[in-house]
């Protein structure tokens, strides 16, 4: 069959000529021919060569109608297919204003979702830079803080720098006579111990050492030593 366009509708018309239905007893081969004993001789076998050439050509002529036949069927496809794909162009066609709607809304979906990810980036770029400066300032406070206790150290170095250091020479130097005192009554003690009013060289030297060893004043042991070498180079003589 034959297919026709009429206008925006399609319609099938019927073919304007004849097409042979394909059936089944027009598909059948023909029937083989009984068998036939050859008699033998060149004039008993002509008739038996008529009879195939005919035969063959009768196949020839079914062969090439199942190919044309197979051929009007493919056509026939590709025609419906060709006919559905400009229906359905026809459709699409007809929903163009919607379709371009739709693509026009999802550009500007997609230029929305370009604009706020740009946005996000930015915001976070801020707060890294806001965590940036917050890092610094801390270093910042940190050596103000530093450079100002500094500055304090040394202002008040100035005001009180000599009083501080004449005080702390004036403990250590208490300190230094406290010692020597406890000395003395260590010594006096060990004095009426041992019931003698005089010290040993070696205590002597220990003193002194002990004196020396704080940083105080050694005169009164170094004439203690001198007079008791005097006494005991006397004893020796």
């Amino acid at each position: 069959m034959t297919k026709h366009y009429s206008g925006k509708e399609l319609e099938i018309i019927p073919p304007s000529r004849p097409v042979a239905n394909v059936t089944a007893s027009s598909m059948a081969p023909a029937p083989p021919t009984p068998y036939r004993e050859n008699p033998g001789g060149i004039i008993s076998g002509v008739p038996l060569r008529w009879q195939a050439d005919s035969q063959a050509k009768t196949y020839d002529a079914y062969t090439r109608r199942a190919v044309a036949e197979r051929k009007l069927v493919e056509a026939d496809t590709e025609l419906g297919r060709a006919l559905v794909d400009n229906r359905r162009m026809r459709q699409e066609y007809s929903e163009l204003p919607q379709i371009l709607a739709t693509d026009r809304a999802v550009r500007v979906l997609k230029r929305g979702e370009e604009i706020r990810e740009l946005c996000h980036t930015i915001e976070i770029a801020e707060a890294r830079r806001m965590q940036e400066r917050a890092r610094v300032e801390l270093e910042m406070y940190t050596t103000k803080e530093a450079f100002l206790e500094a500055d304090q150290k040394l202002e008040a170095q100035r005001h009180y720098g000599p009083r501080y250091h004449a005080l702390q020479w004036e403990h250590r130097i208490n300190e230094w006579e406290l010692q020597v005192e406890e000395q003395r009554v260590v010594l006096g003690e060990h004095r009426r111990r041992h019931g003698r009013d005089e010290l040993s060289l070696d205590d002597l030297y220990a003193a002194r050492d002990q004196l020396n060893a704080d940083g105080a004043d050694t005169t009164p042991i170094d004439r203690a030593i001198e007079r008791a070498m005097v006494q005991q180079q006397k004893r020796q003589r």
